[in-house]
């Protein structure tokens, strides 16, 4: 047993979802499966809510898979990104 922390998730909570950035453990955390069990609690102190558990997750299979493991499903989004492009060209043309 030790007194060190060995575990940590990044949650957050807006309006009635939980966002799941991430979560890290050092070697002995990995070794006790702290992450595992760090998600699996989140997950049972929300069952009984209306909160949506959110994996922001990359597209990574190995993460995908991992997150599968607690129930995640892949679902597309769209992204609204800012073009300054055009902006840029001005400037450069005009001063």
């Amino acid at each position: 047993e030790t007194k060190n922390v060995e575990a940590g998730i990044l949650c957050w909570k807006f309006k009635k979802k939980l966002i799941y950035q991430f979560c890290a453990a050092t070697e002995l955390g990995t070794k006790q499966e702290a992450r595992t069990f760090l998600i699996d609690n989140l997950i049972q102190k929300y069952a009984e809510t209306n909160f949506v558990l959110d994996f922001e997750s990359t597209n990574i299979e190995s993460f995908m898979a991992w997150n599968a493991s607690f129930g995640a499903v892949a679902v597309p989004f769209s992204i609204i990104e800012k073009n300054t492009w055009l902006i840029k060209l001005k400037h450069f043309f005009c001063g």
